[in-house]
């Protein structure tokens, strides 16, 4: 088993778990996307754990629902023959509500669910989409930025909450710069580069950059700082997006509307203390009673 895979098996909050936790959304099992991160960050900062991870396979297209009741339907090790399993999994996932109907429409797809059965433990790609990330990472020349020795580096140490509890996570790491002090994470954008700073906001990176800063602390003892590595196939370019000390400790502490990741874990606690079904603890503190201020 090497550290990817051990950093997956082993038992810890995570800052994805976190982020469900202040979206109140449960989390199942991590489905194959969430277990091997973006194929640029693979062709990049691991290669040779390209065929461990990625299959080049040209899939059947299915749609996202499908795919979603298909990777549950692997999780669960049921089978298309398995009926009244499959329904249970549609009417949770509500795919056509889990009527028999869904079975007709499955069915169609036999042979995408045959192709990510036979490749369960890796995920598929086709074969233009890794030429062109492969194309991507030689000629923007990314390795220069990162240390393969610190490259998908898993960081495991106990972080507090509010309350003073102690709590073990985890977190792997683009790279760490151990030399630098430096936090790299390689992102991938559609955008134009003069644009990421609204990408960032809304799919919330400083939380994850706050959350990784306090586990390096915690396993090494030092002080470091955070960056991104952006590329854009807008722009066909790349840029190094340093973060913002204020903005980490708003994604820290919170601060307003803005939960921070130390919030996040006394919600996590609370709603595990009482055996709840969903991580909505101001509503069960309240017993469903809200203030309702609308203008501040």
């Amino acid at each position: 088993m090497n550290k990817v895979e051990q950093y997956f098996n082993t038992p810890a909050i995570s800052q994805s778990l976190l982020k469900s936790v202040l979206a109140n959304e449960k989390l199942g099992k991590s489905s194959g996307s969430m277990r091997k991160g973006s194929l640029l960050d693979t062709l990049t900062t691991c290669p040779l754990e390209f065929d461990n991870l990625y299959v080049v396979k040209e899939m059947p297209y299915i749609s996202e629902t499908i795919f979603k009741v298909f990777n549950r339907m692997i999780e669960s090790e049921v089978t298309l023959d398995d009926k009244d399993k499959v329904l249970e999994i549609c009417s949770d996932l509500d795919y056509y509500k889990g009527k028999s109907t869904a079975l007709t429409e499955l069915a169609k797809h036999q042979e995408a669910f045959n192709l990510l059965l036979e490749n369960k433990d890796k995920e598929i790609i086709a074969e233009k989409v890794y030429l062109e990330n492969k194309r991507i990472a030689e000629e923007l020349n990314l390795w220069v930025y990162f240390d393969p020795e610190y490259s998908q580096l898993p960081v495991y140490g106990k972080l507090n909450g509010y309350i003073y509890k102690d709590f073990s996570c985890k977190g792997l790491l683009d790279n760490l710069s151990l030399e630098n002090k430096l936090i790299t994470d390689l992102k991938r954008t559609d955008v134009r580069i003069n644009e990421f700073s609204m990408i960032a906001k809304k799919f919330d990176y400083p939380f994850q950059a706050a959350f990784y800063v306090d586990l390096v602390k915690a396993q090494y003892g030092i002080d470091v700082e955070f960056q991104w590595l952006v590329y854009s196939s807008a722009d066909n370019k790349i840029a190094l997006f340093k973060a913002d000390p204020g903005d980490l400790d708003v994604k820290r502490y919170g601060k307003d509307y803005h939960k921070g990741y130390l919030q996040a874990l006394d919600i996590y606690q609370y709603c595990i203390d009482n055996n709840l079904d969903d991580w909505d603890k101001e509503y069960h503190q309240n017993k469903g009673i809200y203030n309702l201020k609308l203008y501040r």
